[in-house]
């Protein structure tokens, strides 16, 4: 063997080797159960504000929202040198602002807040959306569903967190979207849904083979929509307008 690869050979077993001794720490740790608690890692993190007379959520021009189902209203902001990220709330509407939102699409992430946003909402809350991209999840109990209502303008709406890393099955009860403007709505296919509302005006939803009970779209001749496998049964055609 040449010099050359019995070093590129050393390097690899070298790496190995401290993943395989990394893996077998993590273990020894959980056993132990030594290890970072997920509450403290986000505190380390995020900083983390509670609401209590909070009805209505708005957001404006922010890159990564993610949404998750909680008791009560709480927002979580990754912590920066810098806010590109501000809150406030007007009466019982808690309202959430990148830097950059002057008329610029979600789709445009370079000119969108760079700081990560969590939010937490229980069922009921109205949450309306500027040219955002929003991330939610749905239970892992498939009786104990989540459900969501979005009013969207030039936003992408996303039902799993980093594209889908995340592969278990997710469950939802009701999710009711209003999608105007180039908007999308982009569903997963290890998604379970009971009903899908969903109101598109130049903008488009594809379910991407989730799985859906029922399904009701109202759409005008510019938007798009894309049902897939069994979903087109399940759709109601009837509120279908060109």
């Amino acid at each position: 063997m040449k010099t050359s690869n019995k070093i590129l050979l050393g390097i690899l077993l070298t790496g190995f080797g401290y993943l395989a001794c990394a893996q077998i720490v993590l273990h020894i740790k959980y056993i132990n159960k030594d290890y970072t608690d997920p509450t403290k890692y986000g505190a380390f993190f995020y900083d983390e504000y509670k609401f209590s007379n909070v009805r209505h959520v708005r957001l404006t021009g922010l890159a990564q929202c993610n949404v998750n189902f909680s008791e009560s209203v709480k927002l979580s902001i990754e912590k920066s040198g810098v806010n590109y990220s501000t809150f406030n709330v007007r009466t019982d509407t808690l309202v959430i602002d990148g830097e950059y939102h002057s008329d610029i699409s979600a789709n445009h992430k370079l000119y969108s807040s760079p700081q990560n946003v969590k939010l937490y909402l229980p069922a009921g809350i109205d949450l309306v959306a500027v040219n955002s991209n929003i991330d939610i999840r749905g239970n892992n109990k498939p009786d104990s569903g989540y459900s969501y209502r979005f009013n969207l303008t030039g936003c992408n709406l996303f039902t799993r967190y980093n594209n889908g890393i995340d592969s278990l099955d997710r469950y939802f009860n009701i999710l009711n979207v209003n999608a105007g403007k180039n908007s999308q709505v982009i569903l997963f296919r290890n998604d379970h849904f009971r009903t899908v509302d969903v109101a598109l005006d130049h903008s488009m939803i594809n379910d991407y083979h989730a799985k859906i009970d029922r399904m009701n779209i109202t759409t005008d001749s510019s938007s798009v929509v894309v049902v897939t496998g069994g979903n087109i049964n399940k759709l109601n055609s009837s509120v279908i307008k060109n």
